[in-house]
């Protein structure tokens, strides 16, 4: 179907602003490492309310997903 692994990446920042960036690599290991990356980045930043990585092989189906939510450390004055 496809010809290269998927990286989706939708965030949510703390103001509800949200962003989705697809990302292509050629192998499966390119598309693993940026998936860590992107977990690892965003879902450490204290600007990121949540985020929802995941990594869709050639065929279109789901390999990996990872969703990281934040809120809970919001704290309340």
């Amino acid at each position: 179907m496809f010809n290269k692994y998927t990286v989706i990446t939708k965030t949510i920042n703390m103001e509800n602003g949200e962003s989705v960036v697809a990302k292509d690599k050629e192998t499966e290991k390119e598309a693993m490492d940026l998936f860590y990356n992107n977990c690892s980045s965003y879902g450490t930043n204290p600007q990121t309310k949540a985020c929802e990585v995941m990594v869709l092989n050639p065929n279109g189906d789901i390999n990996r997903i990872e969703k990281i939510d934040n809120s809970k450390y919001i704290v309340k004055e």
